[in-house]
């Protein structure tokens, strides 16, 4: 070891130090950049299922990030999954992702009784984060743009309300303006199509064996 490494170690003692560059130095307690230990925090297995990448790959995309332990907000998707049980078709075990996709698939449709909504045509960006205050943007089938706005939550709840506010100023220039939530009827307000993700959208997927199969398995 070149000697500048080498610190000497106080008077009166055997030797020098170890050095911190040496490869027989090894320290036991990790530290974080301010000193402070660093823990590390971890739950022992007891029973595992190795899931390989091909199936479950929604569940894969939405676990919870940055995080030792999280809570995994999924419905009882996850639960089923581990215990062998056949997926139950609730509009809570599918992800938010997944509902920002079913709801594009649903207005590409024409719906009997909801012939006043927009049918969607071609999606101009990706379903989800792209824009602040909308999940969907799209033309229509009349060359209209389309911005929608996908939640969990009930029609009338604060979340709502602001989620509302903020999609309004995107119909300014004529573009449809499609509002997806719970428990809601068919009914405008401000030149906004309310759509029930519950009452309407689910029962659409869940009459397409194949897509709702596939929906709930990914």
């Amino acid at each position: 070891m070149p000697s500048d490494l080498v610190e000497s170690g106080p008077a009166g003692s055997p030797g020098p130090s170890p050095c911190p560059y040496s490869p027989e130095y090894v320290d036991d307690e990790p530290k974080r950049k301010d000193g402070d230990p660093a823990v590390l925090k971890a739950v022992k297995l007891t029973k595992v299922k190795i899931v390989p990448r091909r199936e479950q790959v929604d569940l894969r995309a939405g676990r919870p990030q940055q995080g030792t332990i999280s809570y995994w907000n999924v419905g009882e998707r996850l639960a089923r999954f581990v215990q062998c049980l056949p997926p139950m078709h609730e509009w809570a075990n599918l992800s938010t992702a997944q509902h920002e996709a079913v709801c594009a698939e649903y207005l590409r449709e024409k719906h009997e009784g909801r012939h006043e909504l927009p049918r969607l045509h071609r999606l101009l960006l990706p379903a989800g984060r792209t824009l602040q205050d909308v999940d969907l943007h799209g033309m229509a089938d009349d060359g209209r743009e389309v911005f929608a706005q996908v939640t969990y939550h009930p029609r009338g709840s604060a979340p709502v309300k602001n989620k509302l506010e903020a999609l309004k100023p995107y119909g300014e220039r004529g573009a449809h303006l499609v509002f997806f939530c719970r428990g809601t009827g068919p009914s405008p307000e401000s030149g906004v199509h309310f759509v029930s993700c519950e009452g309407e959208v689910l029962l659409w997927l869940n009459g397409d064996d194949g897509y709702a199969g596939a929906m709930f398995r990914v």
